[in-house]
């Protein structure tokens, strides 16, 4: 990401049974050594109420949000891979705001 200042990654955690916390937010970047990742704990349920639920409530889902439009680009069940067309289709757009 140092290669790309205008780009931030965040993991967003939530449980099948309720909300996240910032205790488990900080377990998990401590359990994967997320130094270059925001982990957040979704303490209101907002990401699965609006999000998860419309993809059949599975965990992972993985979403690309374009800055600069704030347009959801990519909303998919699985890991992060299928999400890397739509992050390098960010970076290679030409936005008058983007400075990566």
């Amino acid at each position: 990401m140092a290669s790309n200042p205008g780009l931030a990654i965040a993991n967003i955690l939530c449980k099948v049974d309720g909300p996240g916390d910032a205790a488990e937010a900080a377990a998990w970047e401590t359990s994967y050594n997320l130094t270059n990742v925001m982990v957040w704990g979704d303490t209101a349920d907002y990401m699965y109420s609006n999000f998860g639920q419309a993809l059949g409530g599975t965990y992972p889902f993985t979403m690309v949000v374009d800055i600069d439009t704030m347009e959801l680009v990519y909303l998919q069940t699985g890991g992060s891979a299928g999400a890397m067309s739509s992050i390098q289709a960010i970076l290679n757009a030409d936005h008058p705001c983007a400075t990566y």
